[in-house]
């Protein structure tokens, strides 16, 4: 049937090609239906009873000049003057496949993909879903969400110089449409290496500290990563100051088994009941922990799942010795719940499907992103470097760019400052006499505080190398005076720094210091040891000597009778020979002549 309506149309007009207006109300049959085609371009259907129009299709560049229900009314196909015959679908029924998309533009690890829409039989399409797939013999997978309003998305999280593919398909009320044909293959660019993820830190020692990260390989040609450069900062040392290590990839790789062995080493050491784990290697604590909350996991799952199958096991045997007790009444009524339950979720997931919201697997639905371990799944490696020529106690940060044949990439996002383990103090420098401060009995000795190591120094040891005497002062104490010694003898020092993780060596000794000299003390009173008609030997016993060695002695003598005494005189000097040694407990023997 057509009819030719001479009235102008009124109205807007929409050059979207096979537009989805309102469906049809279901009580309108064929005989209430009247179709007509104006000078605007549009198609209308009436209600034949109400005089009203029911739909407006527009989609022609030109005047229509013939239109006509098709297939009982389910379709109308028009004929314009823009030399071109559509069908329009009035039955609604999910999406055609889309055309091939294709990329308008791309970077390094982002193409922007861009499709026209489909026919969407009389609905509107709420969704689209891209899948894209690396090269052309992987299965398509990392589906995304679109809003039915856009026709382009930027995937991101692509591989620098790697080529893939791309198939969209529609969703309306009535469900997903058909995938398109995949769009040709489109590499990324080829530049620089891409910043790798922020490095992961292991092994913190006191003189190291080891980072971990991943690079991809080579997809394309000219794309391969060849060195890494590890650059350092901290303990005054900033990145500007291009303090760094270059590395091959085979290096790093070679590291990197290298730590895996030593981590597998430690591990199964702990497993056997003994050894520590590397200082600082919290991804090794973790994963223990996460071991042992696995086990006492499983464990309970099994002891639960065993008690509620004993348990399942004793009801069915209730409900069959009485099916109509009340017990297995219920439990019919239970499960017909949770199978009702079951179609209700099914049902709304169908309906969030039919609306767009469909979530993606492997990517964000927001914002497209996919993440990059998924992107690159397959050909990334691990590597690893040991930095060392640290200082202990102090915060470094590193960070990692990768070189290819192009250049050098951007640096990665810098580790988390991390501080080296602290270790005993460093060997103290001899310590040193005062010299102003020495006299016959006593003398200052002053040190210096050596660098700490990472851990305050908390006490000093000095040592009087003459008689092995160790002295014990907390760290407030860097000087001491000696008393008690003695006159005229050298004295040597040594020191020891010590902190919470133990005691340096001892320094070298300190300079030779000899305390000052006097005369020596007044001798005891002379005894007689023997005596003849004209001569005396005397017997004296040796005096302090205050440091100096007595070199002799002086012998004065009187005569004293009951009748006369005389004054002291007739003096002798009696010499002590120089190799000969005097000690406190001998006696002097004084010979005559007097």
């Amino acid at each position: 049937m057509r009819a030719r309506f001479v009235k102008r149309h009124l109205g807007t007009t929409n050059p979207t090609h096979h537009a989805s207006p309102p469906p049809l109300p279901r009580n309108h049959h064929l005989h209430q239906r009247l179709i007509s085609a104006g000078l605007e371009n549009n198609i209308l259907v009436w209600n034949i009873s109400s005089g009203e129009p029911l739909r407006r299709f527009y989609g022609h560049d030109d005047a229509i000049y013939r239109v006509a229900f098709i297939n009982n009314a389910s379709g109308i196909i028009s004929c314009s003057m823009d030399k071109t015959v559509k069908t329009w679908y009035l039955t609604p029924q999910p999406p055609a496949p889309p055309e091939k998309p294709l990329v308008v533009h791309k970077t390094q690890c982002t193409m922007l993909l861009t499709w026209r829409s489909p026919p969407a039989f009389n609905e509107t399409i709420t969704a689209f879903r891209i899948q894209w797939r690396v090269g052309i013999r992987q299965e398509f997978g990392n589906d995304i969400t679109t809003p039915g309003r856009d026709f382009k998305r930027t995937i991101t999280g692509l591989v620098p110089g790697t080529p893939y593919q791309f198939r969209v398909c529609a969703v309306n009320r009535m469900g997903v449409g058909k995938w398109s044909e995949p769009s040709p293959q489109f590499i990324t660019e080829i530049d620089v290496p891409q910043p790798v993820d922020r490095p992961d830190v292991h092994e913190v020692n006191a003189h190291s500290i080891g980072i971990a990260w991943s690079a991809p390989t080579a997809t394309v040609e000219g794309s391969s990563i060849t060195r890494f450069v590890i650059q350092l900062a901290g303990h005054g040392i900033h990145f500007e100051d291009g303090v760094q290590q270059v590395i091959t990839w085979q290096e790093a790789r070679g590291y990197h088994q290298q730590f895996m062995k030593r981590k597998k080493a430690q591990l199964d050491q702990m497993a056997a009941g003994g050894g520590e784990l590397m200082a600082g290697d919290n991804e090794s604590i973790l994963f223990l922990k996460k071991q042992a909350r696995q086990k006492r996991q499983e464990m309970l799952l099994r002891k639960e799942k065993e008690r509620k199958e004993k348990e399942k096991q004793r009801e069915l045997r209730e409900l069959m010795d009485n099916p109509m007790s009340p017990e297995a009444i219920k439990a019919r009524a239970k499960a017909k719940r949770k199978e009702q339950r079951r179609k209700e979720r099914e049902m709304e997931q169908a309906e969030a499907e039919a609306r767009g919201d469909i979530v993606p697997q492997g990517g964000d639905s927001q914002s497209g992103a996919v993440e990059k371990k998924d992107a690159k799944a397959g050909n990334m490696v691990n590597l690893y470097y040991l930095y060392e020529g640290l200082e202990p106690g102090y915060e470094y940060r590193l960070r990692v760019a990768a070189i290819s044949g192009v250049g050098q990439g951007d640096w990665s996002p810098t580790t988390w400052s991390t501080m080296t383990q602290p270790t005993r103090p460093v060997r103290p420098n001899a310590p040193e006499v005062d010299m102003d401060s020495v006299t016959k009995t006593s003398m200052m000795v002053r040190w210096l505080t050596p660098h700490e190591n990472g851990s305050a120094v908390i006490k000093f040891l000095l040592k009087s190398c003459h008689d092995g005497h160790v002295s014990k002062f907390n760290h407030n104490y860097t000087s001491i005076r000696f008393e008690d010694l003695e006159p005229g003898k050298s004295y040597s020092f040594q020191v020891q720094a010590g902190n919470v993780m133990g005691v340096s060596e001892w320094s070298k000794k300190s300079t030779a210091v000899k305390t000052l000299t006097s005369i020596s003390e007044r001798p005891g009173r002379p005894r007689i040891f023997s005596s003849g008609i004209t001569w005396i030997i005397l017997h004296v016993d040796r005096p302090f000597d205050n440091g100096a060695r007595i070199t002799g002695f002086r012998v004065q003598r009187r005569e004293i009778s009951m009748y006369h005494k005389a004054s002291w005189g007739h003096e002798v000097l009696v010499e002590v020979p120089p190799m000969r040694r005097i000690s406190s407990a001998e006696d002097l023997m004084l010979e005559p002549p007097f």
